[in-house]
This record gives C-alpha cells, structure tokens and sequence, in this order.
C-alpha cells in the first residue's frame, strides 16, 4: 500500500516516494525515508512490503553497483534476482516484496526497472515505462489535476514542485497491503514524500512534503487534527525489527 511513482527520461531518473511503515492492519509503527542509494555512483532502490527484506536487498544492490558499476549491475540483475529466488529463508510467509530500481550512466541515462517476489512473473525483471506508478492507483489523466510545468522549469525542478501533490493523490485512495490477510481497507500513503533523484552527480534524496500522520494510529488523509510524527532515519526502521514484523 505504499506509494511509488518512478520516472526515468534521457538525462535522469526519480523516484517519489512515502515515508510510513505499518503493520498489517494499518497502523504506522514508523516513519523515514524507503529508499537506499548507492555511495559512490547513480543507483537507487526502494519497495514495497516486508520491510525487512526490502532492506536487505536494496542493501546489496546498492552495495554491488557500487562495487562493479551501474552498467554491470543492470546487466546482471537478472542473474542476481534469480539468484535471489533459490533463497527460501529470506523469502517465506508473507514476506511478498515489490522492488523498484532507478539509475543512471553515461551510455543510457535514466532509467528504471522492477521486481516482485510474489504473482504470475515473479522474479522477473521487467523494464518500465518513462514513468509508472505502484501502490494506489495514479494515472496520466491525475497528473493533470496538479499544475502544469512552467515554461522556463526544468523537469526536476517541476517534479520538485509538484511531486508531492501527485503523491497527495494517492495518499487519499485507500487499498489493501498485497498478499496480506487484512480485514478492510486503510491508508498506506503518508508520513513524509521524498523525491529521489538519479543523475550523472549521483542519487541525492530530499524530502518535500511532510504529513502529520501519528505513530501508533492509522493513516488518516483527510483528519484536520493529528498528532506529529517522529521521523526515522533507515537504520532506526531496521531496528524497529524487534518490535514485531513491519511492512512498508
């Protein structure tokens, strides 16, 4: 139920995303930014569902682009996700999880691919269009209901401006987490919106939109009074593990 809107043109690539983690039922247990980036080239990743295991592997996905390169790591990935599909102890349960990668070379420029754990082309690494989105739904006619790009603006300066409405959007559609036994339908979109961006000077993160959502309560996009959300660094959210199995 996380929001996921990426983007990927000839010269950059973007990510927007939420900021809540929560458990089965709704409830945000924390909140902080979902996206791991690469240190030393232009290489993100973020995702959708078990939070434990969406840390694990954007870890090393990071960490292998890092290590080889963007270009190589592309070229491989899709011997590194089948590599990850002969690993049962790490996906088990309801541990389904929705990957989504963003990047940047010389050769190529912005581009993007996903992943999933679970349905009919599981473990299949799949191209995206330029831009697609993931959790609640978004479509080309919603992005008309924010403001248009202003002549002089670049497209990362726009994204900049209104990504968070497009995320404002989502947030405001209900759904249910995939794969999970939820009873009704709640909100998964909030905490914060964080616009990633991927280009030739690395993957830089930046949060444009904070929401008052509360910890330990159900996201309500249209409460006029909440209580303020304690903010997390990724590091923070992977601690919170001992607290009980959490999904983003």
């Amino acid at each position: 139920m996380s929001g996921i809107i990426s983007m990927a043109f000839g010269d950059v690539a973007m990510l927007l995303t939420d900021g809540a983690t929560y458990d089965d039922d709704g409830t945000v247990r924390r909140i902080g930014c979902k996206v791991t980036t690469s240190k030393q080239v232009s290489f993100a990743v973020t995702s959708r569902g078990s939070d434990a295991v969406g840390n694990v592997v954007a870890e090393r996905l990071c960490h292998m682009a890092d290590e080889i390169g963007v270009s190589d790591t592309l070229a491989g990935l899709h011997g590194v996700v089948h590599h990850l599909s002969e690993q049962p102890d790490l996906f088990t349960g309801d541990n389904a999880t929705q990957f989504v990668i963003a990047a940047w070379d010389a050769k190529n420029g912005g581009q993007h691919c996903y992943f999933q754990t679970n349905g009919e082309k599981r473990f299949e690494v799949r191209a995206l269009p330029e831009i697609q989105s993931f959790g609640p739904s978004f479509s080309t006619a919603d992005a008309t209901l924010v403001s248009p790009k202003r002549s002089a603006e670049t497209l990362t300066d726009y994204i900049r401006r209104v990504g968070a409405d497009f995320m404002e959007i989502m947030r405001k559609r209900p759904g249910r987490r995939d794969g999970a036994c939820v009873g009704d339908m709640f909100f998964g979109v909030g905490g914060q919106c964080d616009l990633t961006v991927i280009d030739r000077n690395g993957a830089k993160v930046e949060t444009i939109r904070t929401w008052n959502d509360a910890i330990g309560e159900r996201i309500n996009p249209f409460g006029l009074f909440q209580n303020v959300a304690v903010l997390g660094s990724r590091k923070e959210r992977r601690a919170a593990k001992a607290q009980g199995r959490k999904v983003a």
